[in-house]
């Protein structure tokens, strides 16, 4: 969850119109995980009560899996 949080701060703070991910399904571990956080971060990245501290953005980023 914190994780996910701090995915979430950032793509604020850099206020992304693009955000690349590899897949979810992956056979790397590290890249399903990454996959799988910024997945759960692109649902969330809109929603105001999360992560209140940094402001919500105008617009929903563009997220590419690669």
């Amino acid at each position: 969850m914190e994780v996910r949080k701090q995915i979430i701060r950032e793509i604020r703070e850099w206020r992304a119109d693009l955000v690349f991910a590899p897949r979810p399904n992956d056979y790397h571990p590290d890249h399903r995980y990454t996959g799988q956080l910024m997945q759960d971060a692109a649902c969330l990245v809109m929603v105001f009560d999360v992560v209140p501290d940094v402001p919500v953005l105008l617009h929903n980023p563009v997220f590419l899996v690669t």
